[in-house]
């Protein structure tokens, strides 16, 4: 076996394999993914109302964190109650009623481990994964002899998703 004939035959099984054991990992983010793309819609995201005390005199900042609402609007205030969308917050005493929107518990985790950092052990999977998504896209060049007609398909195709990339990042 030719050098050349080996080197393809390695990257094939490497990409095989690779390619079965990201599938989970794949789903994962796809799913994830797709409840970010859409999370400004409220895309599988669950109401509960709650009543809890909160400290009182909170700013509406503090407010906003304590009940995990990011733009917390206070929309009126009277007589020590600052009402904003979806509840309410007695000023003097922190009695606080609100409908809370969140996603299900294991929405939760994957959108979380989508979104990782890297002050976060689990940024080094997250890391390895684009690592090896990107090995995947370099060997799939190797899955057909180079000048055979699926090759140069393969090369219109990549160049044309390059391109179509790179206008949607210049145009968006």
């Amino acid at each position: 076996m030719t050098e050349k004939r080996h080197l393809s035959n390695l990257m094939r099984s490497l990409h095989r394999d690779i390619g079965f054991l990201l599938i989970g990992l794949t789903i994962v983010y796809c799913v994830s993914g797709l409840v970010l793309i859409y999370r400004d819609r409220g895309f599988m995201r669950l109401e509960k109302k709650i009543n809890i005390t909160l400290q009182a005199n909170l700013a509406p900042n503090d407010l906003g964190k304590a009940l995990g609402m990011r733009k917390l609007k206070i929309i009126n205030k009277e007589n020590g109650i600052l009402y904003f969308h979806g509840g309410t917050y007695n000023i003097k005493n922190g009695e606080t009623s609100a409908v809370i929107s969140s996603y299900p518990s294991i929405i939760e985790k994957m959108n979380r481990f989508h979104m990782q950092s890297s002050g976060n052990l689990v940024h080094i999977l997250a890391a390895l994964y684009g690592v090896l998504l990107l090995f995947l896209a370099v060997s799939s060049f190797w899955m057909y002899r180079p000048g055979s007609r699926f090759f140069k398909r393969g090369l219109v195709l990549s160049g044309t998703g390059i391109a179509a990339t790179m206008l949607l990042l210049l145009f968006f």
